[in-house]
């Protein structure tokens, strides 16, 4: 197939210069989207999706995160914060470094509400900042995130991936439009997170990806509406079972919801609570105390000693969950190896 117009471009190369930007290697971006990544460790017990991470994205920023994800060994996982952390560079003002007050992230903040719910807590701004910055998606924290979709955009209608030379090394660019990219990377990466969710049993996936509901819902086993007590308008979530895990599906932050969003977020939390089993319910609780009262500590510290999840986590979560789904977490852990070595 022929390559896209910008491989055309005078001046383009395939080491990725055309002239109008900075150096993007093709096959390192392919290669780049071809890995389902995450914030956090895959031991937590919920796990957050979303449709694709947002920001201030560029192509320069888009070179930076390559050229630092070739330079670290081309990993999987990361952390937001702590000694090992790799945030985004516009993401530092949500985490409170140098002593500076964390702002709210937008969709950070929402889908600590759902932590709460599920926890049977009601954390507000000050607590979701605490949380936000020192044990969302940190070493042996509570939440582990990643995206639906490999490559971060502005927003819904953003790309700029199809002005990346194409080095013709494939039969077509698979980043020429949005929607052919979409298209192209959806079924592996529901296969990947499947995988991944049978393989390390988190208790809760929560899918923040309400635009992707079908896709979703089918894979999911026993799908049906969650009601939302004292939510109004049109907002909406599904409720459904992957193996052991409980996933649910709702709105992203950034949609459009009529009615108070924050109080969404905290009701799909509890409605889902109720779905979980006495003994889960219960861990999840001293899960969320235990992270509440571990994001006390200074600044600089983290949930987990700050240690890059080599130590033991502070609370009993593995054991307690472990014990509730009837599974040897040493196999687990064994079984999550081999399955997502490739993810």
């Amino acid at each position: 197939m022929p390559s896209t117009s910008s491989s055309s471009a005078p001046g383009s190369s395939a080491n990725g210069s055309n002239g109008d930007g900075p150096n993007i290697d093709h096959a390192l971006l392919r290669d780049y989207a071809g890995r389902l990544h995450h914030y956090g460790d895959l031991d937590s017990p919920v796990w957050f999706l979303d449709v694709e991470e947002g920001g201030r994205i560029t192509r320069e920023e888009i070179a930076r995160r390559l050229r630092e994800w070739q330079r670290r060994g081309r990993p999987v996982g990361g952390y937001l914060c702590g000694p090992t952390a790799s945030p985004p560079p516009d993401c530092r003002r949500y985490l409170g470094e140098d002593d500076a007050r964390a702002l709210l992230h937008p969709v950070w903040s929402q889908q600590l509400r759902v932590l709460g719910g599920l926890c049977g807590q009601s954390p507000g701004n000050e607590q979701l900042r605490v949380l936000q910055g020192r044990a969302h998606g940190a070493p042996a924290g509570p939440t582990c995130l990643m995206s639906l979709y490999p490559l971060p955009c502005r927003g819904a209608g953003d790309w700029i991936y199809d002005r990346v030379p194409f080095d013709d090394s494939t039969p077509f660019n698979p980043f020429e439009t949005k929607a052919r990219y979409r298209t192209l990377y959806l079924a592996g990466r529901l296969d990947g997170l499947c995988r991944r969710v049978r393989a390390h049993r988190p208790a809760v996936l929560v899918c923040m990806a309400w635009a992707e509901r079908d896709a979703l819902r089918s894979v999911l086993e026993h799908a049906v509406p969650l009601p939302l007590p004292g939510v109004s308008g049109d907002a909406a979530a599904i409720v459904g079972r992957l193996g052991d895990t409980l996933v649910i599906v709702c709105a992203h932050p950034s949609g459009s919801l009529r009615g108070a969003k924050n109080r969404y977020f905290q009701q799909v939390g509890r409605a889902a609570r109720g779905r979980l089993s006495t003994g889960t319910a219960a861990a999840l609780s001293t899960v969320f105390a235990s992270a509440a009262s571990q994001s006390q500590a200074g600044p600089g510290q983290r949930f987990g000693a700050g240690t890059g999840g080599d130590a033991e986590p502070v609370d009993p979560r593995v054991a307690v969950l472990a014990r509730e789904r009837q599974v040897d977490v040493t196999a687990v852990h064994a079984v999550g190896d081999r399955a997502c070595a490739q993810c």
